[in-house]
């Protein structure tokens, strides 16, 4: 812009972007010099209560146009939301799993409020209340354009009311024959310590989400679903939890000619694999050359979704899967209801060339072991006779001189196959070293959770108790079968060790095996599906569990 004063040329003036707004001039009749005036804004009186306002379609203030129009009108202040305390879903619906202040949560109170639809949701966020006070607040900020183009803003709380009810799937589980999917589990041993591993596996997975109700028999469980989906999910993770084949069939029970609609009540039977941990296998000459020359007698090591052999002679191992075994079926020549307890004298660690052996004949945890020939005693003879035995063994890094080791003394048995075991000069097995236990001594700092089950039929509360208390003294001593069971710590147990002093004289040197302090969880609290299981009579000879593969 170039400005001129009586005829003196003026240097251009520059300006800035905001100076160049709508600007008005004024020119001075004295100095005859043009000066820039910003622009003035007008302003109008409220047509209500008279206040300088800006100009707008309503000629209302902000004040006067809240008390005249309420863009919150049709949207209630409270609002109910009803809750399962069972299951602790809402419902949307469907019933929905949600935790609290989450967006689903938030979502599902923004789909039961009314007259969302007559304005523009802006924000909405959650306040804080108390948790026992069973109430929700919603925070909203709502738009809504009222006369001639003007857009009023506003904030709304609405408060939820939580209401406890009961959904139809928990319904369901207090009524009887409502069921619609059973899976059986069974296993054809003596012992439930495959149930207990599989019930501790569960829970870690959360598996019972859909169960309506457990039923505890002699010889197994029950599991009562709702949907066959849910009953067939349940299959798979019990199958890919330890070896095992079910069988599925199903019964009509009511149908309708007219919509040809069918009821039918399905039935799924699991029955898992009877070789156990520590079980001593044997296998025929046309089993073993199947499975690729395996030795005939093997020690079972782990139980999972495969099966892990090794040979305690040579250190050979193999690992049998699921369908192998369920199609050869090798038998189990000695169970731990067979073990004997051994004196160690002495103890000679052995070098082999683990390198040497072929890929086919290793086994997962096979460097966990070392092969060793040790000279023992049986624990009766001792003080009666001087008969001593040199057997080869692969628990070469864990024994030494005094300790006592439970094996199975074949010789004494009365075994179906004793021309076997003269071929292969098989006269003992050790399988672990055993630990000494004092019952009233011993205080365990953790605690593990149960499944609520419903005894049907004839169970042995005392036989449950003690089988209970091994599988607990199998935790301690294996850390590798804790990994896939969740310990809770006791709520104000000593977790300091005890003192040598207060140490009973009769136990070994070395300590007994315990679960650290940085494994074990918090939070242990009784819930109706989940409670704490009393700890049992100690049991005379500890014993190991099943134990899932490893990932």
């Amino acid at each position: 812009l170039k400005l001129f004063s009586r005829g003196a040329a003026v240097k251009p003036l520059q300006l800035s972007p905001l100076a160049t707004r709508v600007m008005k001039r004024a020119h001075d009749s004295e100095g005859g010099v043009a000066v820039m005036v910003p622009q003035s804004r007008a302003t109008v009186l409220c047509c209500l209560c008279g206040v300088n306002i800006t100009p707008n379609p309503t000629m209302m203030c902000v004040n006067c146009l809240k008390g005249e129009i309420d863009i919150t009108e049709g949207i209630p202040k409270q609002m109910s939301l009803p809750w399962c305390r069972t299951c602790e879903r809402y419902l949307k619906p469907p019933w929905t799993q949600c935790e609290p202040e989450s967006r689903e949560l938030l979502g599902i109170c923004l789909k039961r409020l009314k007259g969302l639809q007559r304005v523009k949701l802006v924000d909405a966020a959650f306040l804080y209340t108390e948790p026992h006070s069973r109430r929700l607040k919603v925070k909203l900020t709502i738009q809504k354009e009222v006369t001639n183009g003007a857009v009023l803003q506003q904030v709304l709380i609405v408060e939820y009311v939580v209401q406890s009810s009961q959904c139809d799937d928990c319904k369901k589980t207090y009524t009887p024959h409502t069921w619609v999917a059973v899976v059986q589990v069974r296993q054809k041993v003596d012992h439930k310590r495959s149930f207990f591993f599989l019930e501790q596996k569960i829970l870690t997975h959360d598996a019972h989400n859909k169960v309506h109700f457990i039923t505890e028999k002699s010889d197994g469980l029950d599991f009562h679903f709702g949907h066959r989906s849910h009953a067939m999910s349940f299959r798979d993770f019990v199958n890919s939890t330890l070896t095992s084949r079910s069988k599925y069939a199903r019964q009509l029970t009511s149908h309708d000619d007219h919509s040809n609609v069918f009821n039918y009540k399905y039935t799924i039977n699991i029955e898992l694999c009877p070789i156990c941990r520590d079980d001593l296998v044997f296998m025929d000459r046309k089993v073993a050359k199947i499975l690729g020359g395996v030795p005939k007698f093997m020690l079972t090591v782990k139980v999972g979704s495969n099966i892990s052999l090794i040979d305690p002679k040579t250190l050979r191992g193999f690992d049998v899967s699921g369908i192998e075994y369920w199609r050869t079926q090798f038998q189990t020549a000695c169970s731990r209801r067979h073990l004997t307890a051994f004196m160690v004298l002495s103890v000679e660690l052995l070098d082999i060339d683990r390198d040497s052996r072929t890929a086919k004949h290793s086994v997962v945890g096979h460097r966990a072991f070392q092969l060793a020939e040790v000279e023992i005693a049986k624990m009766s003879d001792l003080g009666h006779n001087d008969i001593r035995h040199t057997v080869r063994t692969h628990l070469g890094m864990y024994l030494k001189e005094g300790d006592t080791v439970l094996g199975y003394d074949l010789e004494t048995l009365n075994l179906p196959i004793h021309e076997e075991l003269e071929d292969n000069d098989l006269t003992i097995v050790l399988v672990k070293k055993y630990y000494e236990r004092k019952s009233n001594k011993r205080k365990r700092r953790w605690a593990l959770r149960q499944l609520a089950k419903e005894t049907e039929g004839k169970v042995d509360d005392e036989k449950k108790a003690e089988e209970f208390e091994e599988f607990q003294q199998d935790l301690e001593e294996n850390p590798d079968l804790r990994r896939g069971v969740n310990l809770y710590h006791l709520p104000g147990a000593d977790d300091a060790p005890p003192k040598p002093e207060e140490k009973d004289e009769e136990l070994d040197e070395d300590e007994v095996p315990d679960v650290l302090l940085s494994e074990l969880l918090g939070g242990l609290q009784i819930e109706e599906d989940l409670v704490e299981v009393p700890s049992g009579a100690h049991a005379p000879v500890p014993e190991d569990d099943e134990e899932a593969a490893e990932p």
